[in-house]
Protein backbone atom coordinates (compact mmCIF):
# COMPACT_ATOMS: atom_id res chain seq x y z
CA UNK A 1 0.00 0.00 0.00
CA UNK A 2 2.65 2.56 0.99
CA UNK A 3 4.72 1.72 -2.09
CA UNK A 4 2.45 3.78 -4.34
CA UNK A 5 2.99 6.74 -2.02
CA UNK A 6 6.78 6.51 -1.83
CA UNK A 7 7.46 9.09 -4.54
CA UNK A 8 5.14 11.56 -2.80
CA UNK A 9 6.66 10.86 0.63
CA UNK A 10 10.20 11.29 -0.71
CA UNK A 11 9.35 14.56 -2.49
CA UNK A 12 7.61 15.86 0.66
CA UNK A 13 10.60 15.03 2.85
CA UNK A 14 12.92 16.75 0.39
CA UNK A 15 10.78 19.88 0.34
CA UNK A 16 10.00 19.64 -3.37
CA UNK A 17 6.62 21.35 -3.16
CA UNK A 18 5.81 21.49 -6.85
CA UNK A 19 6.66 17.81 -7.22
CA UNK A 20 4.82 16.51 -4.17
CA UNK A 21 1.70 18.52 -4.98
CA UNK A 22 1.62 16.99 -8.46
CA UNK A 23 2.13 13.50 -7.03
CA UNK A 24 -0.62 14.06 -4.47
CA UNK A 25 -3.01 15.19 -7.21
CA UNK A 26 -2.10 12.04 -9.13
CA UNK A 27 -2.93 9.82 -6.13
CA UNK A 28 -6.23 11.62 -5.52
CA UNK A 29 -7.13 11.22 -9.19
CA UNK A 30 -6.37 7.51 -8.93
CA UNK A 31 -8.67 7.14 -5.90
CA UNK A 32 -11.42 9.00 -7.76
CA UNK A 33 -11.06 6.62 -10.71
CA UNK A 34 -11.81 3.49 -8.65
CA UNK A 35 -15.26 1.95 -8.60
CA UNK A 36 -17.15 2.04 -5.30
CA UNK A 37 -15.99 -1.32 -3.94
CA UNK A 38 -12.35 -0.89 -4.91
CA UNK A 39 -12.32 2.67 -3.60
CA UNK A 40 -13.70 1.51 -0.24
CA UNK A 41 -11.05 -1.21 -0.07
CA UNK A 42 -8.29 1.25 -0.97
CA UNK A 43 -9.43 3.78 1.65
CA UNK A 44 -9.62 1.04 4.29
CA UNK A 45 -6.06 0.07 3.49
CA UNK A 46 -4.97 3.70 3.76
CA UNK A 47 -6.57 3.96 7.20
CA UNK A 48 -5.02 0.66 8.30
CA UNK A 49 -1.55 1.83 7.33
CA UNK A 50 -2.03 5.27 8.85
CA UNK A 51 -3.82 4.45 12.11
CA UNK A 52 -2.66 0.88 12.80
CA UNK A 53 0.82 0.77 11.29
CA UNK A 54 1.90 4.37 11.90
CA UNK A 55 2.37 5.38 8.25
CA UNK A 56 1.53 8.99 9.08
CA UNK A 57 3.41 10.29 6.04
CA UNK A 58 0.34 9.35 3.98
CA UNK A 59 -1.78 12.53 3.80
CA UNK A 60 -5.18 11.06 4.58
CA UNK A 61 -6.18 14.39 6.17
CA UNK A 62 -6.31 15.92 2.70
CA UNK A 63 -9.98 16.91 2.14
CA UNK A 64 -10.27 14.99 -1.13
CA UNK A 65 -9.26 11.80 0.71
CA UNK A 66 -10.58 12.38 4.22
CA UNK A 67 -14.07 13.40 3.12
CA UNK A 68 -14.37 10.14 1.19
CA UNK A 69 -13.32 8.20 4.29
CA UNK A 70 -15.89 9.99 6.45
CA UNK A 71 -18.62 9.31 3.91
CA UNK A 72 -17.68 5.62 3.75
CA UNK A 73 -17.85 5.37 7.54
CA UNK A 74 -21.20 7.12 7.60
CA UNK A 75 -22.67 4.75 5.01
CA UNK A 76 -21.28 1.74 6.88
CA UNK A 77 -23.14 2.60 10.12
CA UNK A 78 -19.95 3.33 12.00
CA UNK A 79 -21.49 2.99 15.49
CA UNK A 80 -21.69 -0.77 14.90
CA UNK A 81 -18.19 -1.10 13.43
CA UNK A 82 -15.40 -1.37 16.01
CA UNK A 83 -12.62 -0.89 13.45
CA UNK A 84 -14.02 2.32 11.98
CA UNK A 85 -14.85 3.63 15.45
CA UNK A 86 -11.31 2.94 16.61
CA UNK A 87 -9.86 4.78 13.63
CA UNK A 88 -12.22 7.69 14.27
CA UNK A 89 -11.13 7.83 17.91
CA UNK A 90 -7.50 7.88 16.82
CA UNK A 91 -8.26 10.71 14.42
CA UNK A 92 -9.94 12.69 17.20
CA UNK A 93 -7.00 12.16 19.56
CA UNK A 94 -4.29 12.60 16.93
CA UNK A 95 -1.31 14.87 17.54
CA UNK A 96 -0.05 14.53 13.96
CA UNK A 97 -2.61 16.63 12.15
CA UNK A 98 -6.16 17.94 11.97
CA UNK A 99 -8.97 15.68 10.81
CA UNK A 100 -11.65 18.20 9.87
CA UNK A 101 -15.21 17.02 10.30
CA UNK A 102 -14.26 13.97 12.39
CA UNK A 103 -16.21 15.10 15.45
CA UNK A 104 -19.29 16.00 13.43
CA UNK A 105 -19.62 12.44 12.15
CA UNK A 106 -21.07 11.26 15.48
CA UNK A 107 -21.02 14.37 17.69
CA UNK A 108 -19.42 12.27 20.42
CA UNK A 109 -16.15 12.77 22.24
CA UNK A 110 -13.30 10.22 22.13
CA UNK A 111 -14.16 8.78 25.55
CA UNK A 112 -17.67 7.82 24.41
CA UNK A 113 -16.34 6.39 21.14
CA UNK A 114 -13.58 4.36 22.81
CA UNK A 115 -16.05 3.02 25.37
CA UNK A 116 -18.19 1.82 22.47
CA UNK A 117 -15.15 0.21 20.82
CA UNK A 118 -14.58 -1.76 24.02
CA UNK A 119 -18.22 -2.87 24.04
CA UNK A 120 -17.82 -4.20 20.51
CA UNK A 121 -14.28 -5.55 20.91
CA UNK A 122 -13.22 -6.19 24.50
CA UNK A 123 -9.80 -7.45 23.35
CA UNK A 124 -8.69 -4.14 21.83
CA UNK A 125 -5.88 -3.25 24.24
CA UNK A 126 -4.86 -0.12 22.35
CA UNK A 127 -8.41 1.25 22.67
CA UNK A 128 -8.21 0.71 26.43
CA UNK A 129 -4.82 2.43 26.52
CA UNK A 130 -6.02 5.47 24.57
CA UNK A 131 -9.16 5.65 26.73
CA UNK A 132 -7.02 5.48 29.86
CA UNK A 133 -4.85 8.33 28.58
CA UNK A 134 -7.95 10.38 27.82
CA UNK A 135 -8.92 10.15 31.48
CA UNK A 136 -5.37 11.13 32.47
CA UNK A 137 -5.71 14.09 30.14
CA UNK A 138 -8.91 15.12 31.94
CA UNK A 139 -7.06 15.11 35.26
CA UNK A 140 -4.05 16.91 33.81
CA UNK A 141 -6.28 19.59 32.30
CA UNK A 142 -8.08 20.04 35.60
CA UNK A 143 -4.83 20.69 37.43
CA UNK A 144 -2.87 22.72 34.90
CA UNK A 145 -3.39 25.91 36.94
CA UNK A 146 -3.60 24.21 40.29
CA UNK A 147 -2.20 27.09 42.35
CA UNK A 148 -5.17 29.26 41.40
CA UNK A 149 -7.76 26.50 41.52
CA UNK A 150 -9.11 23.36 39.91
CA UNK A 151 -10.33 23.92 36.35
CA UNK A 152 -12.80 21.01 36.38
CA UNK A 153 -15.60 20.16 38.80
CA UNK A 154 -14.67 17.60 41.44
CA UNK A 155 -17.17 15.05 40.13
CA UNK A 156 -15.44 15.13 36.72
CA UNK A 157 -12.08 14.29 38.27
CA UNK A 158 -13.63 11.67 40.55
CA UNK A 159 -15.22 10.03 37.51
CA UNK A 160 -11.90 10.03 35.62
CA UNK A 161 -10.20 8.38 38.61
CA UNK A 162 -12.95 5.76 38.89
CA UNK A 163 -12.76 4.94 35.17
CA UNK A 164 -8.97 4.63 35.34
CA UNK A 165 -9.26 2.24 38.28
CA UNK A 166 -11.79 0.14 36.35
CA UNK A 167 -9.43 -0.07 33.37
CA UNK A 168 -6.46 -0.97 35.58
CA UNK A 169 -8.52 -3.78 37.08
CA UNK A 170 -9.04 -5.15 33.56
CA UNK A 171 -5.51 -4.39 32.31
CA UNK A 172 -3.08 -3.98 35.26
CA UNK A 173 -0.24 -2.79 33.00
CA UNK A 174 -2.16 0.41 32.30
CA UNK A 175 -1.03 1.73 35.67
CA UNK A 176 2.38 2.28 34.06
CA UNK A 177 0.96 4.42 31.24
CA UNK A 178 1.82 8.09 31.31
CA UNK A 179 0.19 11.16 29.86
CA UNK A 180 2.00 13.11 27.17
CA UNK A 181 3.25 15.33 30.01
CA UNK A 182 4.85 12.42 31.86
CA UNK A 183 2.47 11.84 34.76
CA UNK A 184 1.07 8.40 35.58
CA UNK A 185 -2.25 7.60 37.21
CA UNK A 186 -0.98 7.62 40.81
CA UNK A 187 0.64 11.01 40.24
CA UNK A 188 -2.60 12.58 39.04
CA UNK A 189 -4.82 10.80 41.56
CA UNK A 190 -2.62 11.80 44.49
CA UNK A 191 -2.40 15.45 43.48
CA UNK A 192 -6.08 15.71 42.59
CA UNK A 193 -7.26 14.37 45.95
CA UNK A 194 -4.60 16.33 47.84
CA UNK A 195 -5.76 19.62 46.34
CA UNK A 196 -9.14 19.35 48.07
CA UNK A 197 -7.39 18.76 51.37
CA UNK A 198 -5.11 21.73 50.67
CA UNK A 199 -8.06 23.99 49.81
CA UNK A 200 -9.50 23.46 53.30
CA UNK A 201 -6.30 24.37 55.13
CA UNK A 202 -5.28 27.80 56.35
CA UNK A 203 -1.83 28.03 54.81
CA UNK A 204 0.25 30.58 52.97
CA UNK A 205 2.13 27.89 51.09
CA UNK A 206 1.37 27.38 47.44
CA UNK A 207 0.03 23.95 46.56
CA UNK A 208 3.30 22.45 45.30
CA UNK A 209 5.25 23.45 48.42
CA UNK A 210 2.43 22.20 50.65
CA UNK A 211 2.23 18.95 48.68
CA UNK A 212 5.98 18.32 49.00
CA UNK A 213 5.74 18.71 52.77
CA UNK A 214 2.82 16.29 52.90
CA UNK A 215 4.63 13.70 50.83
Amino acid sequence: MTSDWQDYIKARKNGLKKQWKALLAERVSYIDSLDADKQAEYLNNLCHHYFDLGATEIPIQHPDIWNKILEAWKVANIWENSIYLFWLAKALTSTTGSFKGAYLLLNKDPIDILSRVMELDSNNFEAKKILFKQHLHTLDFGMHSIDTGMVIEKYVGDEAITECEKLIKIEPNLKHCKSRFGGDFEYYKSRFLAWYEYSKEDTKLDFDDWYKQKM
